[in-house]
């Protein structure tokens, strides 16, 4: 061997070297690209989610709260109705069985007048000068308070949502189909461009 020539030896232990190197670095860079994919694709798919559930539900919603307020107009007619066959089952008794109750309704109705009566007429000075006893009304009944049909968690939900015109964004339209469609974008863009990958192949050196 010549005293100009270098030996090999360095150049096959350096090649081996940065082999290894490089094997090193490709499954870290692999697993660290797999990772961002499959963050992508999960941040899309919530994103996608977030905006079509309420577009869903407000409707629901919406229709619920409708069904209850038709619900509590009936029931206060129902109530009303009751309360009036009460006051005419109580007229019918009074009239099968009280003689001045159908005193009452033949003047009223017939204009009967008995013999011997007077008919004492009112000015309109008279009856404006004429004192009338109002304590009854001085204290009138207060309303009861409606009654909220609402869970507490729904109220306490309610505390916690900002001030948004959540009706119009997801049930008027045309914003809820706005974000529908915009819903549908963020999922075909999450599996289009961050679908599956495919399977990883490992590559082995031959020996030379």
């Amino acid at each position: 061997m010549d005293a100009g020539t270098c030996p090999p030896q360095d150049n096959n232990q350096a090649a081996p070297s940065a082999g290894r190197n490089s094997k090193a670095d490709g499954p870290t860079n692999g697993h660290g690209g797999v990772a961002q994919h499959c963050i992508m694709f999960w941040v899309l798919t919530v994103l996608a989610m977030a905006v079509f559930a309420p577009c869903v539900l407000a409707p629901i919603y919406a229709e619920t709260e409708q069904i209850m307020e038709t619900e509590r107009k009936l029931e206060q007619l129902v109530c009303d109705l009751n309360e009036q066959a009460n006051r005419n089952e109580e007229r019918i008794k009074a009239i099968q069985g009280d003689p001045q109750v159908n005193q009452r309704i033949i003047r009223r109705e017939l204009n009967y007048r008995f013999e011997g009566e007077q008919i004492i007429q009112w000015s309109a000075a008279e009856l404006a000068g004429t004192r009338l006893d109002l304590s009854m009304l001085e204290n009138p009944q207060e309303p009861l308070p409606p009654v909220n049909p609402y869970p507490a968690w729904v109220l306490k939900l309610g505390e916690w949502l900002p001030a948004w015109p959540w009706r119009k964004l997801f049930v008027d339209s045309p914003n809820r189909e706005l974000l529908a469609i915009m819903a549908a974008g963020l999922l075909a863009t999450a599996f289009l461009l961050y679908g599956p990958l495919p399977p990883m192949t490992t590559r082995t050196r031959q020996p030379c």
